[in-house]
């Protein structure tokens, strides 16, 4: 019997139904388990997730550091223009 392979993407015979052949209810139940089961114990892409919002956090934080640190500067640039300006 020729066998092929139903949304699951894994190993397992658990989710194989035979080609041309329209699953059933239960194993279409059976299939979405086993895909939930797999994506509730898959931690591979939680690292880079984890990171990519540590990345974008310190960004904001330097992006706003940084639009203080420059209101400040131009406050005393200005200040010293009108100082220099008006001798």
């Amino acid at each position: 019997m020729d066998l092929g392979r139903v949304v699951t993407g894994g190993g397992s015979l658990s989710g194989m139904v035979p080609v041309g052949k329209v699953p059933s209810t239960i194993e279409v139940e059976s299939i979405m388990k086993n895909l939930f089961k797999r994506f509730v114990k898959d931690e591979q892409g939680q690292d880079l997730i984890e990171y990519a919002f540590l990345a974008v956090f310190i960004g904001l934080a330097v992006t706003l550091g940084l639009t203080a640190v420059a209101t400040g500067i131009n406050t005393q640039m200005s200040n010293i223009g009108s100082t220099v300006g008006g001798s």
